[in-house]
């Protein structure tokens, strides 16, 4: 879109006009590939122009204890699923006058004829929106509880924590958790297919572009596993990666006085976690 085209339709919105940068970030997979993603540059955006709420609910902690508590109590199965480029699946509310402009990227062609920039009209809640998280889970959540008749999942939130949701149909109960792209399903273990878990999951794949990551072993940084009847929650490999981060030579190798975090009883401490038994730390 040319430069006069976007600040046209921004003023016949009665909206102020604003062009975003765009910057291309760059990041190396866990299986080796190599990946470009384009994304809007936060900072640039004016509050009042650009979005106004940001704000986006995400699954607490304690929540999550509740329900893999309620996974042991009752003898249910958990699982995982991940929703694909959660963002790039919500939608702007153009239709009130949201209007978001970025640059074109480095490597297009940057200037119109006119000498002016080139803007894209952002259609999409890109990475780097400010409002990007808040424009995704109004659309994933209105899904959730809107009726199954109605092509929802016909889903009830909780009143007291609202990424909580559960749908009861006869004997069969589905919890979900939900923390930003991540689902949390909790369910019977022998539902199949025409079961209330294998109905939602059907139309969670049809609606969304979602992948199964099969059974529960990590979420919010905790790890998740099941002994017998018992759910183990701990943060294991969490607390590894960060003695690895700060103090990489060993636990006194790279130790400095009064280096943040020091603690004076930070060497004591960490003495007293390693004297533990493994199932207790």
């Amino acid at each position: 879109m040319d430069f006069s085209d976007a600040k046209r339709l921004a003023y016949a919105h009665g909206h102020s006009f604003n062009i975003n940068r765009s910057v291309w970030v760059y990041k190396i997979k866990r299986d080796g590939r190599f990946k470009a993603r384009l994304c809007l540059n936060g900072a640039s955006q004016r509050e009042g122009v650009d979005y106004d709420q940001t704000f986006q609910s995400i699954l607490r902690h304690s929540s999550l204890r509740v329900l893999m508590a309620i996974q042991a109590r009752l003898g249910l199965t958990s699982c995982r699923h991940d929703l694909v480029a959660a963002f790039l699946q919500g939608s702007l509310q153009q239709d009130q006058d949201e209007l978001v402009f970025m640059r074109y990227p480095q490597g297009y062609q940057q200037l119109g004829a006119d000498g002016k920039p080139r803007v894209f009209l952002v259609q999409k809640p890109v990475y780097g929106l400010r409002q990007a998280g808040r424009r995704f889970q109004r659309d994933f959540f209105g899904w959730l509880v809107l009726p199954i008749a109605d092509g929802g999942a016909g889903m009830s939130q909780c009143n007291h924590e609202p990424c909580i949701f559960v749908r009861h149909a006869g004997d069969e109960t589905v919890y979900l958790g939900v923390y930003c792209d991540d689902i949390v399903a909790v369910y019977d273990r022998s539902s199949d297919k025409g079961s209330v878990y294998s109905n939602f999951r059907d139309h969670l794949y049809t609606k969304w572009k979602a992948e199964d990551e099969g059974k529960l072993t990590n979420i919010l940084m905790v790890r998740v596993s099941r002994v017998g009847g018992d759910v183990i929650l701990d943060q294991a490999a969490y607390i590894n990666n960060m003695v690895e981060h700060f103090m990489p030579a060993g636990k006194l190798g790279s130790f400095k006085k009064y280096a943040p975090p020091f603690s004076p009883y930070f060497v004591r401490n960490i003495d007293a976690a390693l004297a533990l038994p493994p199932a207790s730390r």
